[in-house]
C-alpha cells in the first residue's frame, strides 16, 4: 500500500510537470501565431548602455521572435555573442536565428581585420573545409540604413532540409559586428526575413 501510494504521488508530479510544458508550450504558440506578420524595432541602449555592450544599434525583427540579450557575452566560446533574434522553435521545426557578436577593436581595423576575426574566433558550426575555402572569398558589399561597407560571405555546409547560414561583417569606428543568420530550411520568406533585419541596421553612438 505504501509503495502504491509513492507510485500514485511519482505519477501526480510527472503529470503536473508535463502540464506545465504543455501549457508553456501552448502560450509561445499562441503568441508566434498572433503576431506573425508584425515588426519590432530592437534597440540596444534600451538593453543596456555599459562599456561591455554596443554603443548603439537598431534592427526590425519580427514580433513573434524572441530576444535574448547577453551583456557580458555568454560562457566559453560564446563571450563575443551579444544579442540572439530567434523563431519560436518546437518539435520537428527548423531553427532560424540571428546572432549579434561584437568586439570593441582599434579604431585602425579593416573588414580584412573583422574577416579574420570571424574566421579565427566565432566561426561555430561552420565545416572547416567550406571555411577555408571561402575565407578569401568574401563579397564587399554595403548594408544597412546608412550603406556601411560590409563584407558577406554564404555558408551551407549543415544538417537540415536546406540548411544556409548567411554572415555580415562591418566595423564602424571602433566597433566591429559579425551578423550570423541561421536556419536549417531556408527559404524565400526567410530570405525576406534576413532581408528586411540587416537592412534597417542602423549603428549609433
Amino acid at each position: 500500500m505504501k509503495d502504491f501510494k509513492v507510485n500514485k504521488i511519482s505519477l501526480i508530479i510527472v503529470v503536473f510537470i508535463v502540464g506545465l510544458f504543455l501549457i508553456e508550450i501552448g502560450k509561445r504558440y499562441i503568441s508566434m501565431i498572433h503576431y506573425q506578420g508584425g515588426w519590432s524595432q530592437y534597440d540596444s541602449q534600451e538593453y543596456s548602455q555599459a562599456s561591455t555592450f554596443p554603443d548603439g544599434f537598431r534592427l526590425d525583427y519580427p514580433t513573434n521572435w524572441e530576444v535574448s540579450n547577453l551583456r557580458k557575452g555568454g560562457t566559453k566560446n560564446l563571450r563575443e555573442l551579444r544579442v540572439s533574434f530567434y523563431k519560436p522553435n518546437y518539435i520537428f521545426t527548423p531553427s532560424t536565428y540571428l546572432q549579434v557578436w561584437w568586439r570593441r577593436v582599434e579604431a585602425n581595423w579593416s573588414l580584412d581585420d573583422v574577416e579574420e576575426w570571424y574566421v579565427s574566433d566565432i566561426a561555430f558550426g561552420v565545416n572547416r573545409d567550406e571555411l577555408e575555402q571561402k575565407r578569401d572569398r568574401f563579397l564587399r558589399t554595403k548594408v544597412g540604413a546608412y550603406d556601411y561597407p560590409a563584407l558577406v560571405q554564404t555558408f551551407n555546409r549543415f544538417e537540415g532540409k536546406n540548411p544556409r547560414r548567411q554572415v555580415v561583417l562591418l566595423v564602424v569606428g571602433d566597433e566591429a559586428f559579425a551578423f550570423s543568420f541561421h536556419t536549417d530550411d531556408y527559404n524565400e520568406d526567410i530570405a525576406a526575413t534576413f532581408e528586411r533585419m540587416i537592412t534597417s541596421l542602423d549603428i549609433y553612438r
